[in-house]
């Protein structure tokens, strides 16, 4: 189990393969740079992130010895882990993001972005100190949703 209690930590979320199509990614160059330009107020990071490449680089960024990060299946060639079925555990699989959620809902400061594994830090840890990233494309739809959702229940627009 990780241990991230009584040090500082910054959490960081960085979605690597999964659900490209419909949430349009966060660069890692811009996550990046916000986590360096936070990074000396925190001893630790923890990073949870489902592409190999994205903890390697990291890695090499920051130090192996900044970074908390759990043994977990990751994918090394941008195919989406929870859809590669070459991966049969799929139990170790769910625990795995599991962890990784209620880690990020432990640090002391995190960099979200939209997924699930940001949502479910944020519900079990609803004072957590974040900043969500998105890019202006996300941001637009996620607007428009929120627009057409209150004109339905207005009774504005119905289809």
């Amino acid at each position: 189990m990780l241990n991230i209690t009584g040090q500082t930590t910054l959490g960081v979320h960085i979605r690597g393969t999964d659900h490209p199509d419909e949430v349009e990614q966060v660069s890692f160059e811009r996550i990046l740079r916000l986590i360096l330009k936070g990074a000396r107020k925190y001893k630790k990071i923890f990073v949870a992130t489902d592409d190999h490449q994205v903890l390697a680089r990291l890695e090499q960024e920051l130090g192996k010895d900044r970074l908390i990060f759990q043994d977990a299946i990751r994918s090394k060639d941008h195919q989406a882990v929870h859809t590669n079925m070459s991966h049969t555990n799929r139990y170790r699989l769910g625990l795995e993001v599991l962890a990784d959620g209620y880690a990020l809902s432990a640090c002391d400061k995190a960099i979200l972005v939209h997924s699930n594994v940001s949502y479910g830090a944020l519900l079990l840890n609803p004072e957590l100190n974040y900043t969500l990233l998105e890019t202006g494309s996300s941001k637009r739809k996620r607007l428009m949703t929120s627009i057409l959702y209150f004109l339905d229940q207005w009774g504005i627009r119905k289809m």
